[in-house]
C-alpha cells in the first residue's frame, strides 16, 4: 500500500474482479462502536475496572457496558478481530477493516477481515487478516 501526499501522483485503475461484484457502501455514522473484551483495545486501568466491577457488582462486559460489536467494513473505532489479542502498537492505530461481505460475493479466506494499521511517522501501514 502507497502513501501518497498529493492526488496528481495517482493513476485510475479500472481493473474489475469477475466475481466480486461491485455495489456502493452506504456510510453511517457509528457512536457506540466497542472494542472486543480480548482485545487489545482496552486501557488496562479501565479493564482492570471493569474486573472489579464484575466482581464486586457482577456486571458483565458484553451485557451491561458493550452496545454492539461491529464487525463489517468500517473506517476508524476499533477492528473487530475474529481471532483477539493483536496488537501493534500506539504507533500503528487502526485505521479501517474490509471484511467478507455476502452481497458482493467477496469472502476473505473463511469469513474473515483484512486489517489497516498506519503509522504516520514512518508511513507506513501494516496489513493483518484473520479469519474463522
Amino acid at each position: 500500500m502507497k502513501s501518497i501526499s498529493i492526488l496528481d501522483e495517482t493513476q485510475k485503475i479500472n481493473e474489475q474482479s469477475a466475481r466480486i461484484k461491485p455495489f456502493p457502501l452506504n456510510p453511517l455514522f457509528i457512536d457506540n462502536d466497542t472494542p472486543a473484551w480480548d482485545s487489545d483495545d482496552i486501557d488496562p486501568k479501565l479493564q482492570d475496572e471493569i474486573l472489579r466491577l464484575e466482581f464486586e457488582d457482577g456486571i458483565e462486559y458484553y451485557d451491561d457496558i458493550v452496545e454492539k460489536i461491529y464487525s463489517t467494513h468500517k473506517l476508524g473505532g476499533y477492528p473487530s478481530f475474529t481471532q483477539g489479542g493483536v496488537s501493534f502498537g500506539e504507533d500503528y492505530p487502526f485505521v479501517f477493516q474490509i471484511s467478507s461481505d455476502e452481497k458482493a460475493r467477496f469472502n476473505i479466506v473463511d469469513s474473515g477481515s483484512f486489517y489497516f494499521f498506519y503509522n504516520q511517522e514512518k508511513r507506513d501501514w501494516i496489513v493483518y487478516c484473520d479469519f474463522y
